[in-house]
């Protein structure tokens, strides 16, 4: 990938998408960056404009499924490369992103610097995606060093996670 047509971060919060966008200005001061606070929103600039190159998706925005986004963007944009960041971060998660087609995948209590290099890496045409031993809990539930989680599938650790997050049960059935 030589150029970059622009990237589009879609998360449903503002100070999320500010800082995001902040942070990604610094890679070129001539970087073209768009923002979308639901799926509705970066469907639509995406149709009004197909020169994005990268599209950073949050996996849980209110009444909408970031991995169904995920899977509709692979299909209508295959060019559009996907880099996933989310309060979300368990291996389960991370798996079924880059199944979808994700091609990275940042956890939002990583640093800048991560995000930065996720993003490097799949503009050159590479992936990002966490090591297994990289991986950690949203921190919804800090339970100190993981007592009382083990007993736990990682399904219901999921289910815990998002219902912690402020999801509806309708959100959480969806993904």
């Amino acid at each position: 990938r030589a150029g970059v047509g622009g990237i589009l971060v879609v998360d449903d919060h503002v100070l999320v998408r500010e800082a995001m966008i902040r942070r990604l200005n610094g890679l070129r001061p001539d970087l073209r960056c768009a923002e979308a606070a639901s799926t509705a929103e970066a469907l639509l600039l995406l149709e009004a404009d197909d020169d994005f190159e990268l599209a950073i998706v949050d996996l849980m925005m209110p009444g909408d499924n970031g991995f169904a986004l995920l899977a509709v963007l692979g299909q209508r944009h295959p060019d559009l490369a996907l880099l996933v960041v989310s309060a979300l971060d368990d291996a389960a998660t991370v798996r079924r992103a880059a199944q979808v087609g994700a091609s990275a995948f940042v956890s939002k209590a990583a640093s800048g610097e991560e995000l930065i290099a996720a993003v490097q890496a799949v503009l050159a045409g590479g992936r990002h995606l966490p090591e297994r031993r990289e991986l950690t809990s949203s921190g919804y539930f800090a339970i100190e060093q993981g007592r009382g989680r083990e007993r736990l599938t990682a399904a219901q650790q999921r289910v815990l996670e998002l219902l912690a997050g402020g999801n509806s049960n309708s959100a959480i059935a969806a993904c």
